[in-house]
This record gives structure tokens, C-alpha cells and sequence, in this order.
């Protein structure tokens, strides 16, 4: 039932924002508003709390990131405190995210490197999923050393695999269905 509601308050959120014109500021503010929280877990636990006065709640979000987040903003995150909803703060972002990058049709691409990408690699790789997916290409990168050597791209559904552990795995498959002919 959450992410219902979830989705809801992120797809009001997201039509006034068009409405606005402001996709791009609500973006980046609770994008930037959610990776802070997830840094201040002691935070997000006061403001979900049930013993902590509503009106509490809201002075504390202003004092903390009023000075730098839109009216429109700080007054959708005010009425998440006012309706016991700020529990799906992080579920509301990811659905606004996700319908913002529909809308600009942007594509997430996580990225898994057993050794860290310099830039040039980088812009490489956006270029050629960027033709590949007909769409703007946003990377995430991660160092994941258990690869051995290459790189996993994971596009929603699409995973393009060209590690040394997938290759290895390949091997050994073919190997093995070798010896049962």
C-alpha cells in the first residue's frame, strides 16, 4: 500500500513541478535532500517518529533545508509531516526520479568495473549506450574488484556482461557440456 501512496504523492509532485516549470530544480533538490538524509538516519528518525510533534517535525525540515529548497518543495515535504507520510520520502523520490527521467527520456546505466574508469573510458561507454539506447545516458559507477577484470552494465532489464568472471563462467559451462556429450 505504501508504494501506491508513494507513487501518488510523487506523481502530484512531479505535475506541479511541470506545471512550474521546475522539474529540473525539484530534481536536484530531492535528489540532494535524500542523500542527505540517508547520511542522517538519527534525522529521518526524529522526523518519522510518532512521539515527535508534527509541528516540531516541520520547524526542524525548515531549519535544516529551508534556506536552500524551493517553497513549493519545502511545502510538499510539510504536508508528507501533516498526513504521517514522510516514511515514503525516499519511495516519493525514486518515483519522481523515475518519471523525470521518462520525461527527458533519461536512461540510469549502473555500471560495475573491476578497476575504477578513468574519464575517457567513461565518456566512451556513455557514447556507445547513448547510440545503442537512443536515449541520455546517465552513469553510475561502482569498483567492484569481484569481477576480476572487465565490465557489468545493468540498464533496467539490460545487462551487458563482458567481465573475466562471466567469460570465465561461459568457459566453464561450455567445458562441462562438452564432457556430458
Amino acid at each position: 500500500m505504501a508504494g501506491i501512496a508513494a507513487n501518488a504523492y510523487a506523481q502530484a509532485l512531479f505535475a506541479l513541478g511541470k506545471e512550474e516549470q521546475r522539474l529540473d530544480v525539484y530534481k536536484e533538490q530531492l535528489t540532494a535532500i535524500a542523500a542527505s538524509l540517508r547520511e542522517h538516519g538519527d534525522f529521518v528518525k526524529i522526523l518519522n517518529h510518532p512521539r515527535v510533534a508534527k509541528a516540531e517535525k516541520k520547524e526542524l525540515l525548515v531549519q535544516v533545508y529551508g534556506a536552500d529548497t524551493d517553497h513549493s518543495l519545502m511545502n510538499f515535504m510539510k504536508l508528507l509531516i501533516d498526513k504521517g507520510r514522510f516514511v515514503s520520502f525516499f519511495q516519493i523520490v525514486k518515483a519522481f526520479v523515475k518519471a523525470y527521467n521518462e520525461e527527458y527520456r533519461i536512461a540510469v546505466a549502473l555500471v560495475r568495473s573491476a578497476q575504477e574508469l578513468d574519464e575517457k573510458q567513461c565518456a566512451a561507454l556513455k557514447a556507445l549506450l547513448e547510440q545503442k539506447l537512443s536515449k541520455t545516458v546517465e552513469l553510475q559507477v561502482l569498483v567492484d574488484p569481484s569481477l576480476l577484470a572487465g565490465i557489468r552494465v545493468k540498464v533496467d532489464d539490460l545487462v551487458i556482461d563482458n567481465s573475466a568472471a562471466m567469460r570465465l563462467n561461459k568457459m566453464k559451462e561450455s567445458v562441462q557440456s562438452a564432457n556430458e556429450r
